[in-house]
C-alpha cells in the first residue's frame, strides 16, 4: 500500500471521528488530534525517514501558528485550528489552504440551506466541512496524480 493511501485513509478516519464528535458535543477532543498528529508523523517517518519527519513537523508547526492567528481574530474555533494543524502533518504546509477553501465553500452551502429554512444561527460545527474539504483535496490529488494510481 502506498504512502498516499495510508496517509489519506488515516486522516479521513480521524476527521470523521472529529466530525461526529463536533456535531454531537461541539468539541474536538485534544487526545484525538494529538494521537492523529503522532500517527501522521510516525507514518511519514516509516515511509520517508527524516525527510518525512521534517515535512510533518514543519507543516504542523506552521499551521498551529497560522491557526492561532485565525483563532485569535475569532475567525475559527480552537478545535478547528488543531484539525488544520493535524491535516498539515499529513499533507504538508500546502494542504490546509486547499482544505480550508473547500470547507468554507461547504459551510457556505450549509448556511444558505439553513437560511432558506428560516434558521439564522451562524454557530455551526466546522469539523464536518473540514472533513468534506479534505475529501475533496484527496479526490483532486487522485485525479491529478502523475502516472495514475
Amino acid at each position: 500500500m502506498s504512502l498516499f493511501f495510508v496517509l489519506w485513509i488515516t486522516l479521513l478516519l480521524l476527521l470523521s471521528i472529529s466530525s461526529v464528535t463536533d456535531l454531537r458535543r461541539r468539541i474536538i477532543p485534544n487526545w484525538l488530534v494529538i494521537f492523529g498528529m503522532g500517527l501522521g508523523i510516525t507514518e511519514h517517518v516509516t515511509f520517508q525517514g527524516v525527510g518525512g519527519l521534517c515535512v510533518s513537523l514543519i507543516g504542523g508547526i506552521v499551521w498551529l501558528v497560522l491557526g492561532w492567528l485565525l483563532w485569535h481574530s475569532r475567525k475559527i474555533g480552537g478545535g478547528d485550528v488543531k484539525l488544520l494543524a493535524m491535516i498539515a502533518v499529513y499533507t504538508g504546509i500546502s494542504g490546509p489552504p486547499d482544505v480550508l477553501m473547500g470547507a468554507l465553500f461547504i459551510q457556505l452551502i450549509i448556511y444558505l440551506i439553513e437560511f432558506g429554512r428560516g434558521h439564522m444561527n451562524l454557530r455551526k460545527p466546522f469539523a464536518p466541512a473540514i472533513t468534506v474539504g479534505s475529501l475533496g483535496l484527496m479526490a483532486w490529488q487522485l485525479v491529478t496524480m502523475k502516472g495514475g494510481l
